[in-house]
């Protein structure tokens, strides 16, 4: 009960930030996105859907918090 808790204390003081800056992690995440639809869009399952405007701050978030590689360029330092 109290680890959760803690971990949310840490998030939102920005400890979690200053932890990322300073001991950096050496893995890979690969995002995949289901899809990206304007508002009030009949995609199939809405709850897997973003908006454009809401892609374009998650991106714009992640490019300034992480390095952002090409796919061709992250699988070869996979590979490495």
């Amino acid at each position: 009960m109290i680890k959760p808790f803690l971990k949310q204390v840490f998030f939102y003081l920005g400890i979690y930030a200053l932890i990322r800056r300073f001991f950096p992690r050496k893995e890979l995440a690969v995002l995949r996105y289901h899809a990206v639809c304007p508002p009030g869009s009949a995609y199939a399952s809405p709850g897997i859907c973003v908006t454009p405007e809401g892609f374009r701050r998650q991106i714009r978030y992640l490019a300034r918090r992480y390095p952002v590689l090409p796919l061709d360029e992250a699988v070869e330092r996979l590979r490495r």
